[in-house]
C-alpha cells in the first residue's frame, strides 16, 4: 500500500492490509453488503436526505440510515420477541467526516456495532431470565429515570410512596412473579393501615367512620396509580413480557371527595379578596376572575396576557394552554398588573420579588378569612368554586364553563358543580310545570 494512501477504517480490510496497518487478525467478520449503504457516494447517489432507510444485515437485526443537513445517523432495530422490536440511535454516519471506529463508523462498521449491542443484550436477557427477570424496585428506578427526563413535574411524591410503601413488601419480587391477588392484597392493605400523620395535627374525631375509609381508599387508589404506570412503562420498554397481572385490576369506587356544602357568594368573594395582604390580592383576585388554579396563574407570565383580545393564556400541570376571557374588571386587574413589565416576567411575585410557592396560600386565606367572620375558612380552591358555580347559576352553559375552567371533560365539571345548580333547577321547574287546577284550600299551615 501507498505510504499516502488513506486506509480503509472498514471490516472489508484483507489480511495483508491489516498486517501492513499492525492489526494482523485470526478471522475476518462476515458483513451484510449493500450498493447503496456500503460508502458515501453510493448513500447520496441513491438515498434521500431526511427520509429513513432500513437493510437488514442478520436474522432479527437492521440497521437504519437517515442523512440530514449537516449530520447522518445510524440506527438499528432488532426483533425481541413476541411481536416486540427494540431500536435506538447508534453513531455518526461517516458523511461528512472520516469514521473513526467511535463515534463515526463506517457502514461495515456500524454493522459490527450493532451485532455486538444485541449480543450484549441477549447476554442480559440471559442474566436476568437466571435472577427471575426484572424485579419491581428495578422496574421502578427505570421508570423514575424516565419520568425525570420527560417531565417537568417533581419525583419527590413518587420517589416518598415507592420507598415507604411500594419497595418493602414488593421491590425484591421480579415482574414475571407477579401476580393479581399479591398486587390487590398489597392494595388493600393500605386501606387497612393506620392513617399517617405527617403534619402532626390532631384528627378530627367527629369524622365518620365512612369517610375516614373513603379517605384511605383514596389514598390506595393514589399509590397503586403510581405503581401501575411503572409496571406499564416496564412492559412498553419489554422488560416483561405480560401486564395480565395488573391490567385487570379495577379502581376502587366511590373514593371521590364530597363536594363542598356551599360556595361563596360574590359578597363573601369581596370580603375576603379585599381582606388579603397587598401582594397575594392580586393572585386571589384573578382566581376568582379567571377560574385558574393557583400554579396555573403562578406560572403565568406578562407575555400570557392579551389585552387586544382579553384573553389570558393558561397552562395547566399536562402542558395543555387555554384561553380565558377576561370581564372588563379583569382586563382592568391584568393592565395593571403587567404594564411597563417585560414579556418574560412572571406576572404574580411576591413582594421580595419572589415567584410564589405551593403551600403559600393556605396561611394568609385562613387569617383573612377569620379577619372577615367566613368559617370554616375558604381557600383559592373555594373562590374558583365560586367562579364555576356563579357562572352555571346565570344561565352560562356547562360545556362554556367546563372549557374555561380546564377541565378533562364536561363530566368533570358536572360531577363537581351539579350539586350547586339547585337555584338554577328551582327557578325553571317552577317557573316551566303547568297548574293541574286545584281549587285553593282553605286549610292554612300553621
Amino acid at each position: 500500500m501507498h505510504p499516502g494512501a488513506r486506509l480503509r477504517t472498514d471490516t472489508r480490510l484483507t489480511i495483508f492490509e491489516k498486517f501492513r496497518a499492525g492489526g494482523l487478525v485470526t478471522a475476518v467478520a462476515r458483513s451484510k453488503q449493500s450498493n447503496r449503504f456500503s460508502n458515501r457516494t453510493q448513500r447520496f447517489k441513491h438515498l434521500a436526505a431526511e427520509k429513513q432507510y432500513w437493510t437488514p444485515i442478520d436474522e432479527g437485526i437492521a440497521l437504519g440510515y437517515r442523512r440530514g443537513k449537516l449530520k447522518s445517523m445510524w440506527y438499528m432495530r432488532h426483533y425481541r420477541g413476541q411481536g416486540k422490536y427494540a431500536s435506538r440511535a447508534l453513531a455518526l454516519v461517516d458523511d461528512y467526516q472520516d469514521a473513526d471506529g467511535e463515534r463515526v463508523l463506517s457502514f461495515y462498521q456500524a454493522q459490527d456495532a450493532a451485532k455486538r449491542l444485541v449480543r450484549e443484550a441477549a447476554e442480559a436477557d440471559r442474566t436476568l431470565s437466571a435472577r427471575g427477570g426484572v424485579t419491581v424496585a428495578e422496574a421502578v428506578e427505570r421508570y423514575l429515570a424516565h419520568y425525570e427526563a420527560t417531565s417537568d413535574k417533581s419525583t419527590a411524591e413518587y420517589r416518598r410512596v415507592f420507598e415507604r410503601d411500594v419497595l418493602p413488601p414488593l421491590g425484591g419480587l421480579a415482574l414475571s412473579k407477579l401476580t393479581r391477588a399479591r398486587l390487590v392484597k398489597w392494595r388493600d392493605a393500605l386501606i387497612s393501615a393506620k392513617p399517617r400523620n405527617r403534619s402532626r395535627r390532631e384528627y378530627d374525631p367527629d369524622l365518620p367512620p365512612a369517610e375516614l375509609k373513603r379517605r384511605r381508599k383514596a389514598t390506595a387508589q393514589r399509590k397503586w396509580t403510581m405503581l401501575r404506570a411503572a409496571l406499564n412503562f416496564a412492559f412498553t420498554e419489554g422488560f416483561t413480557a405480560s401486564d395480565v397481572a395488573w391490567r385487570s385490576i379495577r379502581p376502587l369506587a366511590d373514593i371521590a371527595a364530597p363536594p363542598p356544602a356551599r360556595v361563596l357568594t360574590p359578597a363573601e368573594c369581596r370580603r375576603v379578596t379585599a381582606a388579603l395582604p397587598g401582594d397575594f390580592r392580586p393572585l386571589a383576585q384573578a382566581t376568582f376572575l379567571t377560574g385558574a388554579a393557583y400554579k396555573e396563574l403562578r406560572d403565568t407570565r406578562v407575555d400570557d396576557y392579551m389585552p387586544e383580545s382579553g384573553h389570558l393564556r393558561v397552562v395547566n400541570t399536562k402542558r395543555r394552554s387555554r384561553l380565558v376571557p377576561l370581564t372588563e374588571e379583569g382586563q382592568r386587574l391584568f393592565d395593571a398588573l403587567t404594564a411597563g413589565r417585560a414579556g418574560s416576567e412572571l406576572i404574580f411575585l411576591t413582594t421580595a420579588g419572589e415567584p410564589w410557592r405551593k403551600g403559600q396560600q393556605a396561611r394568609r386565606m385562613k387569617q383573612a378569612s377569620l379577619e372577615v367572620g367566613i368559617e370554616p375558612p375558604v381557600t383559592l380552591t373555594s373562590l374558583r368554586d365560586a367562579y364555576g358555580s356563579l357562572l352555571l347559576n346565570s344561565g352560562v352553559k356547562l360545556e362554556v364553563v367546563s372549557k374555561a375552567m380546564g377541565h378533562a371533560s364536561i363530566s368533570t365539571t358536572s360531577r363537581h358543580y351539579a350539586h350547586l345548580l339547585q337555584k338554577t333547577v328551582d327557578e325553571q321547574i317552577r317557573g316551566g310545570l303547568p297548574d293541574l287546577g286545584i281549587e285553593v284550600s282553605k286549610v292554612t299551615r300553621l
